[in-house]
């Protein structure tokens, strides 16, 4: 996409995380960090209103969360000094980490070419494991080796898939399923999306693993991918992320889960060609996930949202599913159901207990309200072209 809005969208992380990097101090920071994500908002919204595509609605859906995250770095930082989880010279990778993540996804969803595209999200992932490694202890560690491991796996399939598109379609498109949906922490590459939820940096975990999916999903919207190849790996990635949320697991690692099983059924969804019910259910995830997260995990609301999404998900998918095959009905709904019953089994019985900081998970959940249950017309509209 060209133009000076998307330049600007791109260019200001960038040019924020270049400027955190002379930055010393931990709270000019956080304040550097916050204004720059919150100046990205402003342009994303001036982006969406001169087009409203998919590519744009996904920054703007990236910026609005980059900037609720921002909002309480101050308060999150000092938490992590405290708890002696970063030091100073931690906070400063994290805080450019942040900004060239933010970066590498924008750049990601507008880039104007599959080449640019790919290299785009190379960046993002180095960003990714820079965010996740920021945190002290070996845990991070583990979790930023195997998010490269995994990712950069992934980014080698797609660049061969990449390149395989003008010779062998049907072969470039396996390679382009396999190789991106490891950076949506799909299967079979799906293991770092769960080590980066629990041991990465609060913060930056809500970024790594609410945003960082989505870019992909976006690309399987837009590539030519054979719908069995779509429908087959979003169904293996409902199965085993509804399944693994049984498993006795900390918070942050059944956020991580629910969200790879939800995505299977984007991509299923994308599959039977309900391209506009996926791509809305995108969009209600990645607000879900991050009001979860971003109330620590411990607010029912924001958990219930999440819990119930695949409800949700079951319904808009029912009438495509059966137009394919109603065959194919048994292992969506069993999937959905596991995943719905897996979410509420832990959900917790309080709210968050600072309501100030809480206040942007609230403002997300009831986004995820208003697209899922009160859309308006036009709104609904919007979406459907651009998915389309």
């Amino acid at each position: 996409m060209s133009g000076v809005l998307p330049l600007i969208v791109v260019a200001l992380p960038i040019v924020s995380a270049a400027v955190l990097a002379s930055v010393a101090s931990w709270r000019l920071g956080a304040w550097i960090n916050m204004g720059s994500a919150s100046l990205q908002f402003v342009a994303a919204c001036a982006l969406v209103w001169s087009a409203g595509t998919a590519e744009t609605q996904l920054v703007l859906l990236t910026s609005l969360v980059a900037m609720t995250v921002s909002w309480f770095g101050h308060r999150d930082i000092a938490a992590l000094l405290t708890a002696r989880s970063l030091n100073r010279q931690r906070v400063r990778l994290y805080h450019v980490g942040y900004q060239t993540l933010i970066g590498g996804i924008q750049g990601a969803a507008l880039g104007t070419g599959t080449i640019l595209t790919w290299l785009a999200l190379v960046v993002a992932v180095a960003a990714a494991a820079a965010v996740t490694g920021a945190a002290r202890g070996p845990a991070a560690g583990v979790a930023c080796s195997r998010l490269l491991v995994s990712c950069g796996t992934g980014l080698m399939l797609a660049l061969l898939g990449t390149l395989l598109l003008g010779m062998i379609p049907d072969l470039a498109g396996f390679f382009l399923l396999l190789g991106y949906a490891a950076l949506a922490g799909l299967v079979p590459l799906h293991s770092w999306i769960a080590k980066a939820a629990a041991e990465g940096v609060a913060p930056g975990a809500t970024i790594v693993t609410a945003l960082l999916p989505n870019v992909p999903i976006l690309l399987f919207i837009r590539l030519s991918i054979a719908p069995w190849l779509l429908m087959a790996f979003g169904l293996a990635s409902l199965l085993v992320g509804a399944t693994a949320l049984h498993a006795r697991l900390d918070p942050r690692r059944c956020v991580a889960l629910a969200g790879m099983a939800q995505l299977g059924m984007v991509m299923f969804g994308i599959g039977v060609g309900a391209k506009p019910a996926a791509w809305l259910h995108v969009m209600l995830l990645a607000l879900a996930r991050s009001a979860v997260l971003q109330s620590q995990c411990s607010d029912m609301i924001a958990w219930l949202t999440l819990a119930l999404l695949p409800l949700l998900a079951l319904y808009l998918l029912a009438g495509p599913t059966a137009a394919v095959s109603p065959w194919l009905l048994v292992p969506l709904a069993v999937g959905m159901l596991l995943a719905a019953w897996g979410m509420l089994e832990r959900c917790p019985v309080s709210f968050a207990a600072d309501w100030v900081a809480a206040t942007p998970a609230w403002l997300q959940v009831a986004l995820v309200v208003l697209l899922a249950f009160a859309m308006p017309g036009p709104l609904g509209g919007w979406f459907c072209v651009a998915a389309g």
